[in-house]
């Protein structure tokens, strides 16, 4: 049965864009939508997707909108997609193991049409994560796959045997300066129509402190796809202090 990584970038940049896709470099092919307007970081994601991704394999299309929504966007991505295939949802800032492949591909064997898997969210640093958390990741394109929702967008679709893998992967969207994610923050309030959410005097360059100090270090290794790139980011815990 096919699987198509589904996958939505935007203007912002995308470190992990290229880990992201290698990493599940055995889809049988990518739909991948562009939200960008243009801009320089746009462009620069939309040059990572044609390097990584063999041109036969790749079914690509841009979305702009006045109104922009996510769901919008995801189902332009979803509209790439054969009917009857499976959708791998992967961000720009998730980077699989490799074994990801023969589980999923052996709980479709089984009969699964959705596959649910937890996921490590790392913390501003590389070796630091807020917890662990499910997603539904895999599932199969029937008549009226969906989403909804301007924002965080919820996935509408039927599920005749759906199933929690026994898997982690890694999100590494908040490896970054914390004003990267105060202005992404602050799109988010834009779409949802309170562009003023963060004008009490929250501090842009501060906004994760509170959730470092909840944090744990991260008790396993990060995937091959992005060792290489980690390598150049910082640490939280000196590597010769006992976990």
């Amino acid at each position: 049965m096919p699987i198509a990584c589904v996958m939505i970038f935007g203007e912002n940049p995308e470190p992990f864009l290229e880990a992201a896709l290698r990493s599940v470099a055995w889809v049988d092919y990518y739909a991948i939508v562009n939200t960008g307007s243009g801009g320089p970081a746009a462009g620069e994601n939309e040059r990572t997707v044609r390097a990584a991704v063999p041109s036969a394999k790749l079914r690509y299309a841009g979305y702009e909108s006045a109104q922009f929504s996510f769901a919008d966007a995801r189902n332009l991505a979803l509209g790439l997609v054969e009917p009857g295939d499976f959708v791998l949802l992967v961000d720009a800032d998730d980077v699989h193991y490799p074994q990801w492949e023969a589980i999923v591909r052996r709980h479709v064997h089984e009969g699964a049409d959705s596959i649910s898997a937890k996921f490590w969210h790392l913390m501003v640093y590389k070796d630091l994560y807020q917890g662990v958390m499910p997603r539904e990741i895999v599932f199969r394109r029937y008549e009226g796959t969906c989403f909804d929702g301007r924002v965080h967008e919820r996935l509408v679709t039927p599920r005749h045997r759906a199933v929690e893998a026994d898997y982690h992967y890694v999100h590494y969207g908040y490896i970054k300066p914390q004003g990267d994610i105060f202005r992404r923050w602050q799109q988010y309030a834009e779409l949802e129509a309170d562009p003023g959410r963060y004008d009490d005097g929250t501090s842009r360059e501060h906004i994760l402190d509170d959730r470092i100090a909840l944090c744990r270090r991260l008790p396993v290794e990060h995937p091959p796809a992005a060792a290489e790139l980690l390598a150049a980011y910082p640490s939280y815990f000196d590597p010769a202090t006992p976990a």
